[in-house]
């Protein structure tokens, strides 16, 4: 009897981690396509700033405040390349 209830308790245990590790595998891929998404509109956003700032050829000092900031998040993703050029460009800009 007690070699059953054992045999028992090892497989109630062994179906609740699979169901755990099933449960962590789908929230670290909603993880990673949170990240992804949130990669791609820090990227979209830099941009579309960026090409504003010099189209526009000066930034104010909020204007400036805003790129840091935004670059910071950016940067902190691991997302550099064009960019950083970019962001770099922008702070060169005349400042009204």
């Amino acid at each position: 009897m007690d070699a059953a209830v054992q045999y028992a308790i090892n497989a109630l245990v062994g179906l609740a981690l699979a169901g755990v590790m099933a449960y962590l595998k789908r929230l670290l891929a909603v993880f990673r396509l949170i990240y992804r998404s949130h990669a791609a509109m820090l990227h979209n956003q830099l941009y579309r700033t960026c090409d504003e700032y010099m189209k526009r050829g000066w930034v104010t000092v909020n204007d400036l405040e805003d790129l840091e900031e935004l670059y910071a998040c950016y940067s902190g993703l691991g997302m550099n390349g064009v960019g950083a050029k970019l962001y770099n460009d922008c702070k060169n800009l005349p400042v009204k």
